[in-house]
């Protein structure tokens, strides 16, 4: 796992730019590159990041899997196959959020059994503990082109889509000065050693 990325979303939460996923929100948020992070027991939190895609039912996604198992037309049939009408129903009412690329994000939204909180809300594998999320925005540099990261919690990107100048550039800018000081240094070294016939 990446410490530094949790670090900075333990941050996040903690300063409030992170929120809680609610279902409202991520569908707004479909196309959108986010980062998110549940607290899990003992320290056992996780982080991930991804393009937000589509919303499903959790059976929905089950229906998709057809490399679950060869005697099966998908995962969702194999269910259907033993399932009580009440676990289907929970499989159908548990929207699962997906990634761009259609995988599972593992993040789950309880609409009718176990939902905890007064707002529909995404949460890790325990119905009790909620994903917080912060949106990434890229922001390129006009003079380098150099492509950066900024977070914050709103949709559209409040930072503007071009820095003037970054870091990269101000960095490449202090070596050329120091390059230029050093070449001056040792001219000015020469002319001495010079004026001493060496």
């Amino acid at each position: 796992m990446n410490t530094e990325l949790l670090s900075e979303m333990r941050a996040a939460v903690a300063n409030k730019t992170a929120q809680v996923l609610t279902l409202e929100k991520a569908k707004e948020l479909k196309g959108k590159k986010i980062r998110t992070i549940y607290f899990g027991y003992r320290g056992q939190d996780g982080v991930d990041e991804f393009v937000v895609g589509e919303i499903i039912s959790h059976l929905s996604w089950a229906e998709r899997n057809a490399d679950f198992d060869a005697k099966w037309k998908s995962q969702g049939d194999y269910w259907k196959s033993y399932m009580t009408k009440k676990q289907l129903d929970e499989h159908n009412t548990n929207m699962l959020l997906l990634r761009e690329d259609g995988t599972s994000t593992s993040c789950c939204c309880h609409t009718k059994y176990y939902n905890c909180f007064n707002e529909l809300t995404f949460t890790c594998s325990d119905a009790d503990r909620e994903v917080y999320y912060v949106v990434v925005h890229e922001i390129t540099c006009k003079k380098c082109g150099h492509v950066h990261e900024k977070v914050s919690n709103e949709i559209n990107n409040p930072f503007g889509e071009y820095f003037d100048n970054c870091r990269f550039c101000i960095d490449a800018e202090d070596i050329e000065a120091i390059n230029d000081n050093y070449r001056d240094h040792k001219a000015e070294i020469n002319k001495i050693n010079q004026s001493y016939g060496k």
